[in-house]
């Protein structure tokens, strides 16, 4: 369950982004976050995941603070951006160097969404 309630939220110069923002999304369903170019999506997903601070208000995600960044919060959660860099290794390499940190980690989920995502020679990355 995600709760937010009276998220306040902006650049310094710049207009708030977020006034008063309250949201309870609910455990099992789906939601999509839409919205103009620099209206704060990404700013919303990364105060979610613990990478940015509100101004005020608080954030829930089942039970934990994201800002505080306990394990038991980190370890169930993974955010993609949108551009990243990868690292200059082999995927089974990434794999033993991150598996550790998600003790949900699921290989035969992870071998589907490379089958579904057409990762082609991805055990060759590389290499």
């Amino acid at each position: 369950m995600i709760q937010i309630e009276n998220l306040n939220f902006g650049y310094a110069k710049k207009e708030k982004l977020f006034k008063s923002l309250n949201l309870n999304l609910q455990k099992g369903r789906i939601y999509g976050l839409l919205g103009k170019n620099g209206s704060g999506k990404t700013s919303l997903i990364k105060q979610m995941t613990g990478l940015r601070f509100p101004g005020s208000g608080t954030i829930r995600i089942n039970g934990f603070s994201p800002q505080k960044r306990l394990p038991g919060f980190l370890s169930g959660i993974y955010l993609l951006p949108e551009e990243f860099d990868t690292p200059r290794l082999s995927l089974q390499r990434f794999l033993e160097i991150n598996m550790p940190f998600y003790p949900y980690f699921s290989m035969e989920a992870f071998n589907r969404y490379l089958t579904e995502f057409k990762v082609e020679n991805a055990g060759n990355l590389y290499e």
